[in-house]
C-alpha cells in the first residue's frame, strides 16, 4: 500500500514539473548571451526559495536566512568620484543647517544650557551622513542628480556555478546574499556544501564593459561537506547586468583548493520564480562543441 502511494505521489511531482516548464517565460542576459527562462506564480521549482540551496542527504540544510543587522559588514572601495563631492556637500548642507537651528532658536528666545554644544553643525553631518549612508543613496533623485553612481546589489541573488573539481560537467546551485550601504558591503555565497563570506570588495563603476564587482571571500565548509574540503580563501569577479539584472563572472580559489569555475546569478524579485534549465543545456552545448 505504502509503494503505491509513493509512485502515485512521484507521478503527480513530475506531471507538476511538467506543467511548469509548459508556463515558461523568457528573458535575456546580455552578459552572458544566453537566455534565462522564468515563471510566475508559487510553484516550486529547482531554484524556488525552499529548494535553492537542497537540504543534504541527512536532512541539515544551510543556514540562508540572514539579518542584515547581525552581518558584519565591511567597507568597499570604487572608481566613482562621488565618494569625494558628496561629503563636501553634506558639510556644507549640515552648516546651512546649523545656522538655520541657530536664527529660529534666536526668534523663539531659546538658549540651549551650556552642557549642550547646540546648533552643532558636526551633529547635522552626523544625521545627513548616516541619512545617505543608509537611505538616501538608492533614491531615484539622488541619482538622477550625479550623487550616487553605484549601483545597488542588495538582494537574494539565486543562480549555479561551474568548477574545474569535477571538469566544469556538474552544475551547483547556490544562493548569493548581499548586503549594502553606500560605504559598506558584505556578501554570503551558500551551496550545499559551503559558505563564503567577503572580506575585502571593489566596485568598478567607470569600466566601459559594465560594473564590475570584485571581492576576496573565505571559504568555511560545512560539517557534512567531503573530507577533501577544507577552509580557503578565493577571489571572483563578476559583471552586473541591469538589463537582464544578472551577476556573472569568473572566481578562483587559493593554495589548498587551486580551482576555478563561473558563477550566473540572478536577483529575486516577489511573485516570480526563476528557471534556468535551458541555460545549462546551452552552457553544456558551447563546452562540446569548443
Amino acid at each position: 500500500m505504502s509503494e503505491a502511494t509513493e509512485r502515485g505521489r512521484c507521478a503527480s511531482n513530475r506531471e507538476g514539473r511538467r506543467e511548469v516548464g509548459r508556463s515558461v517565460t523568457t528573458s535575456s542576459c546580455p552578459i552572458l548571451g544566453y537566455r534565462r527562462d522564468s515563471t510566475s506564480g508559487n510553484h516550486t521549482t529547482s531554484c524556488s526559495p525552499s529548494a535553492l540551496p537542497s537540504s543534504s542527504s541527512g536532512g541539515k540544510r544551510n543556514p540562508t536566512n540572514r539579518n542584515p543587522n547581525r552581518c558584519s559588514m565591511h567597507g568597499y572601495s570604487t572608481d566613482s568620484t562621488e565618494r569625494r563631492t558628496v561629503p563636501l556637500l553634506l558639510a556644507s548642507l549640515a552648516v546651512m543647517c546649523a545656522w538655520l537651528c541657530s536664527k529660529l532658536m534666536a526668534a523663539v528666545h531659546f538658549s540651549a544650557p551650556w552642557w549642550l554644544d547646540a546648533p552643532s553643525s558636526l551633529a547635522f553631518y552626523g544625521v545627513l551622513n548616516t541619512l545617505f549612508d543608509k537611505h538616501l543613496w538608492r533614491n531615484r533623485f539622488v541619482r538622477m542628480l550625479g550623487l550616487s553612481r553605484v549601483p545597488n546589489l542588495s538582494g537574494r541573488w539565486r543562480g549555479f556555478l561551474v568548477s574545474s573539481f569535477d571538469g566544469h560537467v556538474k552544475r551547483h546551485d547556490v544562493l548569493l546574499q548581499i548586503f549594502q550601504s553606500w560605504t559598506e558591503i558584505s556578501l554570503y555565497l551558500t551551496t550545499i556544501t559551503s559558505i563564503s563570506r567577503s572580506c575585502v570588495a571593489e566596485m568598478q563603476v567607470s569600466d566601459p564593459e559594465g560594473v564590475a564587482l570584485i571581492y576576496q571571500y573565505q571559504n568555511q565548509p560545512l560539517s557534512y561537506a567531503m573530507k577533501s574540503m577544507h577552509m580557503h580563501y578565493g577571489t571572483a569577479m563578476l559583471r552586473w547586468s541591469e538589463q537582464g539584472d544578472c551577476l556573472a563572472g569568473d572566481y578562483y580559489s587559493g593554495r589548498d583548493r587551486r580551482t576555478h569555475g563561473q558563477i550566473w546569478c540572478w536577483r529575486e524579485r516577489k511573485g516570480r520564480v526563476m528557471r534556468y534549465r535551458h541555460i545549462l543545456e546551452m552552457v553544456g552545448r558551447k563546452r562540446e562543441a569548443s
